[in-house]
């Protein structure tokens, strides 16, 4: 039985859920036409990959578009034997690949969670049209982010299933990729999974040097010191951020109000001007304490709870950090965002408090979820921008997560295992 029947029929006879997220990714694959046109984030990959056959310093000068490699070796080497052929042609593929695993990742969400109740239409509704922006902001930008959740949630579904030697490659190829998976480890220690502590080191190492037996130990372990160099989270660039607008971590809302850095096209909004020495400190701060309140409030959930997998509700906020405790996050990562949005609703719909639907709206009207150039206008949204509203928005729910977590923790609600894979 392929994985659309096993949607429909689990949805208990909701035509109209199914229907909407038809026609909902009928209106993804219509991206595809402004996706691969003009240059984009894809194009320094693509560009990474041609270097590196030339064995050259695809972190170093000249950059593509002015823009730099950012991401590991063996990311590039599998986009060699693209090298050939036109970039036009690779970007319907990354397209295609990355359509499908948005959709794989949707069914995957939709295992560990029950739709069955009243007004599940309108919340499934209402939850396209907040995850619409952000992952048109993907498509448009080609970026990896869905590729990078896509590693997290499948890794998940199998360390579910008890496929743990399986989850833990294929988690360890993300954060190879891209370090943004580092924020789900804690997760895996929360459930003491013994085997990922044993497996992961030496998967994560295994996939530093495969890349050597393609392209020589010299040259990979050359490539490795310059990779190092450019994501080392100590380095002024990534603590300070000042070097481009737009960036949405709290890094850079710490960096907007803490310094008096000038960032293009931005107004200045500092209320004290401060040094690299406490800006490291106090980002650190925040993202030390955001961690361990999240450890702290998950590691409370000892049961499934109000139609929520219990392992799905503690994954998610941990998914979620990474566009706000990463540097130079843009807005797209808050695509990883979204599982913990759906997750965050659910509850919200069981609890029925309306002083948590009123924070909730109005957190999710401040993070810009909502906030169209077509329609609020470029200056509105910019608006959002330039004073990190988004940033400080996207940090409200993910308090209000926690809060949500932590009284449902202290429920005891359980679900059958016929609504939920166990």
């Amino acid at each position: 039985m392929n994985i659309v029947s096993q949607f429909i029929q689990s949805s208990r006879g909701s035509k109209i859920n199914v229907t909407l997220l038809f026609f909902y990714f009928v209106w993804m694959a219509a991206l595809i036409s402004r996706s691969i046109s003009g240059l984009d984030d894809f194009d320094v990959f693509f560009h990474a990959g041609k270097r590196i056959l030339l064995k050259d310093d695809i972190y170093g000068q000249p950059y593509y578009n002015h823009l730099k490699f950012y991401y590991s070796p063996l990311f590039a080497l599998l986009l060699s034997p693209f090298a050939g052929l036109p970039v036009t042609y690779v970007k319907i593929i990354w397209f295609l690949v990355n359509y499908i695993l948005l959709i794989r990742c949707v069914f995957i969400i939709r295992q560990y969670t029950v739709w069955n109740f009243k007004g599940s239409t309108f919340v499934l509704l209402f939850l396209c049209i907040c995850s619409g922006k952000v992952i048109m902001h993907n498509f448009l930008a080609n970026q990896m982010s869905i590729l990078i959740l896509w590693t997290m949630l499948e890794s998940f579904r199998m360390y579910t299933a008890r496929n743990t030697v399986m989850a833990i490659l294929l988690f360890c190829v993300g954060l190879n990729f891209k370090i943004l998976s580092i924020m789900v480890l804690p997760f895996y220690f929360i459930v003491n999974q013994i085997r990922f502590k044993m497996l992961f080191p030496a998967f994560t190492i295994m996939l530093l040097i495969v890349p050597a037996i393609s392209i020589s130990w010299h040259y990979n372990i050359f490539l490795l010191q310059q990779w190092w160099a450019g994501i080392n989270p100590a380095d002024q660039f990534h603590v300070i951020q000042t070097s481009e607008q737009g960036f949405v971590d709290l890094g850079s809302l710490v960096t907007r109000y803490l310094t008096s850095g000038r960032i293009v096209n931005e107004p200045l909004v500092n209320v004290i001007n401060l040094g690299y020495g406490p800006i490291f400190l106090i980002t650190n701060f925040i993202r030390l304490s955001l961690v361990l309140l999240t450890i702290a409030v998950v590691r409370n959930l000892k049961h499934h709870v109000y139609g929520v997998h219990r392992d799905l509700a503690r994954i998610v906020p941990f998914i979620a950090m990474v566009p706000m405790v990463l540097p130079h996050q843009r807005d797209y990562s808050f695509l990883l965002v979204m599982p913990m949005l759906i997750v965050l609703v659910l509850f919200l719909c069981r609890l029925q408090k309306k002083g948590l639907y009123l924070l909730f709206c109005l957190s999710v009207i401040v993070s810009g979820l909502l906030a169209w150039s077509t329609i609020l206008g470029s200056s509105v949204v910019e608006f959002f921008y330039s004073y990190r509203l988004i940033t400080i928005g996207m940090l409200s729910l993910f308090i209000l997560y926690l809060y949500v977590v932590n009284t449902v923790a202290q429920r005891n609600f359980l679900i059958s295992s016929q609504d939920v894979q166990k």
